[in-house]
């Protein structure tokens, strides 16, 4: 049997390895330009694929934040620079949550109910606002108080719904899941300590020449 030169050896070596190279992206008997078509492709959905996933954690962690504080504000009788502070807060997560969830369409691919309700609830959270800047106590705490329960609802949804991402992870990776609710807890009662502690301090040392401080609601 006559023995291949070196060049067809190398020639042969390197079609095995394109070949399996090929086939491993899965573009086997495709060009040059196919494959590296079928490769962009891939990355772009890699890519897309990530910036759901960091769209989902801004949306979770926003939600949970809005969930958290709302009762602080709502249980606290003194309606001070502690309850605007918080307020602000509130109000900054709840547009992080109606944006970012209008970029989530893991449900049905289309717009949902839920984009709606991101929408309404982006509108009332504003009116919340403007009725505070216009004096209007009523028309603000049922805006701000309204748009709290339409979160606990989507949230309620987004926990028991199967084949959404906490249920998914509750089955699939559990601690990551707490781990994720740990921090946020922990990170909402650090700024709420903070605000009601060192604020009050402030307070008090403007307050210590005798003078009183009043705020705006």
């Amino acid at each position: 049997m006559a023995r291949r030169s070196p060049k067809v050896a190398m020639i042969v070596r390197q079609l095995y390895l394109y070949l399996l190279l090929a086939k491993r992206r899965g573009c086997a008997f495709s060009g040059p330009r196919d494959c590296a078509a079928k490769g962009a492709r891939r990355t772009d959905r890699n890519y897309i694929k990530a910036m759901e996933n960091i769209i989902i954690a801004v949306h979770a962690i926003s939600a949970s934040l809005v969930i958290l504080l709302a009762p602080v504000n709502i249980l606290r009788r003194s309606k001070d620079i502690r309850h605007r502070v918080i307020g602000r807060t509130w109000v900054i997560s709840m547009y992080f949550v109606c944006v970012s969830g209008m970029f989530i369409y893991t449900i049905s691919g289309g717009f949902t109910i839920f984009h709606a309700l991101a929408i309404f609830t982006f509108g009332t959270t504003t009116l919340g606002v403007v009725n505070i800047r216009r004096g209007n106590i009523p028309g603000h705490v049922g805006n701000m108080i309204g748009s709290w329960i339409g979160a606990m609802v989507a949230g309620a949804f987004a926990v028991f719904a199967p084949g959404r991402v906490i249920p998914t992870l509750y089955v699939d990776e559990p601690s990551l899941l707490w781990g994720a609710i740990g921090i946020v807890v922990a990170l909402a009662t650090m700024w709420v300590l903070y605000v009601l502690l060192m604020l009050r301090k402030g307070e008090r040392g403007r307050t210590s020449g005798g003078g009183t401080t009043t705020g705006r609601v």
